[in-house]
C-alpha cells in the first residue's frame, strides 16, 4: 500500500525557504574563502622557506641577515644570462616592480619586493627556454634561479632607493 504525502505550501513560504538555503550557503562559502586565503598564504610561505634551503643547499645563497649569493650563486647570475637580463632592463623592472620605491620604507620590504617580484616575473620566451636548460644543466631549480635574480634585484633596488634619498628635494625656498 503507497500513500502520497502531499505539501501545501504557498508561494511566501517557498520563497522563505529558498531564502534561507541560499543565506546559508553564502555564509558557509564566506566562511570557508576565509580560510582557504590563509591555507593559500601558509602554501606560499611554505614554498619560499623550500625555496630558501633548496638555494642554501646548492650553495647559492647564505642564510643570514641579509642573505647574500656566495661564489656559485654570482655564477649562476652571470652564466644564467640574469645578471646581463637585470642590468639591461634595470630601470623598466624597478618600474613595474616598485613604482614609488622612495615610499618603501625597509630593506627588508625591499627584499620581499624583489623576491615577490622574480617569484612571479614572466620572462619572454626565448629567454624563459635559456633560463630552463641552463638550469637543467646546472642542476638547479628554476625557483632557485629566480631566487639568485631576487637577490641580485634586491641590491639593486637598495641602492637606487640610496640615490633618490641622496638627491637633494627642491623646495619653492631654493628656487626663489
Amino acid at each position: 500500500m503507497v500513500q502520497n504525502i502531499i505539501i501545501d505550501i504557498g508561494v511566501i513560504e517557498t520563497l522563505a525557504i529558498i531564502a534561507g538555503i541560499a543565506g546559508s550557503l553564502i555564509s558557509v562559502a564566506w566562511f570557508a574563502s576565509g580560510r582557504f586565503a590563509r591555507l593559500e598564504a601558509l602554501v606560499e610561505g611554505l614554498d619560499k622557506r623550500m625555496t630558501n634551503i633548496e638555494g642554501n643547499f646548492v650553495g647559492a645563497f647564505i642564510q643570514q641577515s641579509p642573505i647574500g649569493l656566495t661564489e656559485k650563486g654570482m655564477k649562476l647570475l652571470g652564466e644564467s644570462g640574469l645578471h646581463e637580463y637585470i642590468d639591461s632592463v634595470q630601470d623598466e623592472l624597478i618600474k613595474l616592480a616598485a613604482e614609488d620605491l622612495e615610499e618603501i620604507e625597509t630593506t627588508y620590504d625591499i627584499q620581499d619586493l624583489a623576491f615577490d617580484f622574480f617569484d612571479s616575473i614572466q620572462f619572454d620566451l626565448s629567454f624563459e627556454k635559456t633560463l630552463k636548460e641552463y638550469a637543467y644543466e646546472s642542476g638547479v631549480s628554476m625557483q632557485v634561479l629566480r631566487r639568485v635574480a631576487g637577490i641580485y634585484f634586491r641590491d639593486v633596488l637598495i641602492e637606487r632607493k640610496e640615490k633618490l634619498e641622496a638627491e637633494p628635494v627642491e623646495t619653492e625656498a631654493t628656487n626663489t
